[in-house]
């Protein structure tokens, strides 16, 4: 025990020894060239203006397996949205050992069209009605479509079936066209999937009524979402037997099933009805700006030039001759406070050159994200971008980009605020078509973008 004593004193005496030596900060900077001295400063004054803005109707909708559905107006913003799904089906596994899937003289009993609702926002107690009509014009895995995708001129005159909706349920149809019945039945030919998509092409699901003020639908594609055939035939002329057509879009499910349909997803956004403050321009800042999700109202961030000429020059005035950016932290706020609204929040936001064609800045690569993390890589997705509830904000590590505003020749000082884009390793497959509506604070706002920024000084 007195040994410890002892050691624990010379502890204590050795650390009052050190607590009141005094550091020089210059030792051994005699030994550094003069063009190397080096200041490391944290600046937050940078100015960022704010406006918001209308995505572009080219915004990729293909290959989604998360589809919006129904006729929907969102109170934050105005904005009418309708959407409907065009899709296709997948010939059932069997048919590549027999073509004669359904057997001796089928009959069909019942076709069943049914998809699974994941979500849903939008009045629950309105009924809504939605049509099933079959095209006469192929879609393609390998071709990209557009919110604005028109179908209508490959649509017959009659739908194929129709359906009533209200509230949260899944969404199922009765086909009892006999054409249809007959022609599913008759599988001659049917030895690749091609064959099969030749003569059922695809099929276009809408609302019945447009821009009406009722539920948005977000329907999954990829689970349990199928198109049923029940049938006898003459060798089991009384047991209920079941073929099963997968909607779901192009994906490796395992390496025997492999569906190779395609999706699109078309959203048309009526903005006659937009708020008065929110102002779908690019020459007005605003200070309340938003996010919609599904290619809706995006947030235009424009980095000033002043500011960084300001600090080119600041550090000029200093003696420096070149300015390294060490960390560039985006803060972003959010006004919603009730548990509410911030369950209408997005989780992650993502940064784009070109929102429509899912063009991300360096920093949020959701594309090198992906394979980083799909090669079981545990690093931390550096951008970042996800809410931090708790300081009601979202934060962003934006240095590569700022890095870029300082150089001569870099002209991108606009990007735009959007869902992000995500990928199964990170999230969802396409978690930027999750319904949210982010309201942020802009430009002019009490508690506008934050840009902290910790750079060095080099002469």
């Amino acid at each position: 025990m007195a040994s410890i004593a002892l050691l624990f004193g010379a502890l204590f005496l050795l650390g009052g020894m050190f607590s009141c030596m005094e550091v020089d900060n210059t030792f051994g900077s005699e030994y550094i060239p003069g063009d190397h001295y080096m200041k490391i400063e944290r600046d937050s004054s940078f100015q960022i203006k704010t406006y918001n803005v209308s995505a572009p109707d080219s915004v990729i909708a293909s290959t989604l397996s998360l589809n919006l559905l129904g006729g929907y107006k969102n109170e934050k913003t105005g904005v009418s949205i309708d959407a409907g799904i065009v899709f296709q089906l997948e010939k059932p596994l069997a048919f590549h050992q027999n073509d004669s899937l359904y057997g001796s003289h089928p009959v069909i009993d019942s076709v069943k069209l049914q998809m699974y609702v994941a979500d849903m926002m939008g009045p629950q107690d309105v009924e809504q009605t939605f049509d099933l009509y079959e095209l006469n014009e192929r879609i393609y895995l390998d071709s990209t479509y557009y919110f604005d995708y028109d179908p209508t001129p490959y649509m017959p005159a009659e739908p194929l079936a129709s359906v009533v909706l209200k509230g949260k349920q899944s969404i199922d149809f009765r086909i009892e066209d006999p054409d249809f019945l007959r022609r599913l039945a008759d599988t001659t030919g049917y030895s690749a999937d091609s064959l099969f998509k030749k003569r059922f092409k695809s099929f276009y699901l809408k609302p019945r009524t447009a821009h009406a003020d009722a539920a948005m639908y977000q329907v999954n594609l990829s689970y349990s979402s199928q198109l049923l055939s029940y049938y006898h035939n003459d060798e089991f002329p009384d047991t209920a037997l079941r073929a099963t057509y997968s909607m779901a879009p192009f994906m490796i499910e395992d390496s025997y099933n492999t569906p190779y349909n395609q999706t699109i997803n078309i959203v048309d956004r009526d903005y006659s009805g937009v708020l008065p403050g929110i102002r779908l321009d690019e020459a007005t800042t605003v200070s309340r700006t938003f996010v919609e999700s599904y290619g809706g109202i995006q947030t235009k961030l424009e980095f000033s030039k002043e500011s960084v000429a300001a600090l080119k020059e600041k550090a000029r005035e200093a003696g420096y001759k070149d300015v390294a950016i060490n960390k560039a932290l985006l803060q972003v706020y959010y006004p919603a406070r009730d548990q509410q609204s911030r369950d209408e929040l997005p989780s992650r936001l993502g940064m784009y050159y070109n929102f429509a064609k899912r063009t991300g800045t360096a920093d949020y690569n959701w594309q090198a994200e992906y394979q980083t993390l799909l090669s079981g890589s545990t690093a931390a997705l550096l951008y970042d971008g996800w809410i931090k509830p708790s300081r009601y904000l979202y934060q962003m590590d934006i240095t590569y980009y700022v890095q870029r505003l300082m150089q001569e020749g870099f002209d991108k000082f606009e990007v735009y605020l959007g869902p992000s884009y995500e990928t199964p390793v990170v999230g969802s497959a396409n978690n930027w078509s999750n319904m949210y509506t982010a309201e942020l604070a802009g430009y002019g706002s009490d508690t506008p973008l934050l840009l902290v920024l910790t750079y060095t000084l080099i002469k």
